[in-house]
């Protein structure tokens, strides 16, 4: 009896086996782009994309100039529905934001509504002497006093910060630190070589600090002594990990992505390991950095890398929570621009973004991930290749995605365009 037991459970795993190998793989999704009216706004640029209410509503915040002051900004948010935006709201308007293309401000929200935002502020010492400053936005709608994450107050640089809300009063924050390159000088440490800029005690540095709505900061970490001057970072969370990637700066000036993880329950940072070995040797900042998504156990991050003299954006695969990652995927057979972006909605459901040259034309390109595969590239929208339409973002919402970018001209404005997507 035993025996014939055995030989029936054997039979049944070998079934199943058999079965698991015949699976077929998932159908591919089914992308319809669409223009969306923006929110109202006259010179608007620089947008910042983050989900709401679970991915069924998304948050923009935007920079445009104030009616109040000639000279001065003002940083907008507004909320879109799935059909329209709600009416605009400012978070704070001055004379002496730091703008950059590249660094922009950013928003992240609790249910329906932001919770906090962040932006740069000028400080004396220098023309390029900046600070990070964040706030907290009560459930009556007010916000706070401004809050600066970093320790060091000197007239350096700080910025291209990632937010991740924890829960409605907590915000953990990753920016790069310059206390170290002020020394060196911003013309030196951006657009110089290396041999301009010294040696590699003086490269920027990567923070993170949990904030909280209260103004207290919590234990500032440094994760890494040297990275890339001026490239973003993106942060995102799966399940009690974030998981970060950046662009790592090497002594022999090999500036390839990076990743790394920080658990929230002991507290601390992994040892950064690379995502990619392109083996970038650049002696200065390409300002193209990568960013990454997660929803459930899937992570997917994305970057651009220009070794070999020729623009390449690339994606790596996650599905145990930013354990392992696989091996990485060209997004396109042709040059790319790159500025890539990422937004997931579920495991099964998520976009990878890219600026492709196609001619005298740049093209915003995507690919949808079906929760096996990466699909064909399609066209989400021609886009301005220069500096002034900054850096297209998505995020989930509803059954689908919503992307922004700046289109400069006479009277910038910022142009969204909603990706539904079909399928299981």
């Amino acid at each position: 009896m035993p025996s014939r037991i055995l030989v029936r459970i054997s039979y049944a795993l070998l079934i199943l086996v058999l079965l698991a190998g015949c699976e077929k793989p998932a159908a591919p999704l089914l992308a319809t782009v669409g223009e969306i009216a923006p929110p109202p706004g006259v010179g608007a640029r620089f947008p910042h994309l983050a989900s709401g209410d679970g991915g069924e509503t998304a948050l923009m915040s935007w920079l445009q100039p104030a009616t109040n002051e000639a000279d001065s900004m003002a940083l907008l948010w507004s909320r879109f529905d799935g059909t329209t935006w709600s009416e605009p709201e400012q978070v704070t308007a001055r004379d002496s934001f730091f703008i950059n293309w590249a660094d922009f401000p950013s928003i992240v929200a609790a249910g329906e509504a932001p919770i906090a935002a962040h932006w740069l502020q000028k400080v004396p010492g220098s023309t390029y002497a900046y600070h990070v400053n964040m706030a907290f936005r009560d459930e009556n709608g007010t916000w706070g006093p401004a809050i600066t994450p970093h320790a060091d107050r000197s007239a350096g640089e700080h910025g291209f910060v990632s937010l991740l809300p924890i829960d409605s009063s907590r915000v953990f924050a990753v920016w790069l630190d310059g206390y170290q390159a002020r020394a060196a000088g911003h013309g030196e440490g951006h657009h110089g070589t290396a041999s301009e800029r010294g040696v590699l005690e003086t490269a920027m540095t990567l923070h993170s600090a949990m904030v909280h709505d209260d103004g207290t900061v919590g234990e500032e970490l440094e994760i890494d002594a040297s990275v890339c001057d001026c490239c973003q970072t993106s942060a995102a969370r799966s399940g009690d990990r974030i998981i970060l990637v950046y662009r790592n700066r090497t002594a022999s000036e090999i500036r390839d992505i990076y990743s790394a993880s920080y658990s929230l329950e002991t507290g601390a940072w992994s040892e950064p390991q690379p995502l990619s070995n392109e083996g970038w040797e650049i002696a200065g900042c390409p300002v193209n950095g990568p960013q990454v998504a997660a929803a459930g156990e899937l992570v997917i991050a994305s970057w651009y890398s220009g070794a070999g003299g020729e623009g390449r954006s690339y994606a790596a695969v996650s599905t145990d929570g930013g354990l392992t990652f696989s091996d990485p995927q060209v997004l396109d057979s042709n040059p790319t621009i790159g500025r890539v972006g990422v937004a997931a909605k579920n495991e099964r459901r998520a976009l990878v973004t890219w600026i492709g040259a196609a001619g005298d034309a740049a093209i915003v390109h995507g690919r949808l991930w079906n929760g096996t595969t990466l699909g064909r590239p399609f066209e989400i929208g021609q886009i301005d290749g220069s500096r002034a339409s900054g850096f297209p973002r998505a995020v989930a919402q509803g059954d689908g995605f919503l992307v922004a970018w700046t289109e400069p001209g006479d009277e910038h404005r910022v142009r969204t365009v909603k990706v539904s997507v079909e399928g299981p």
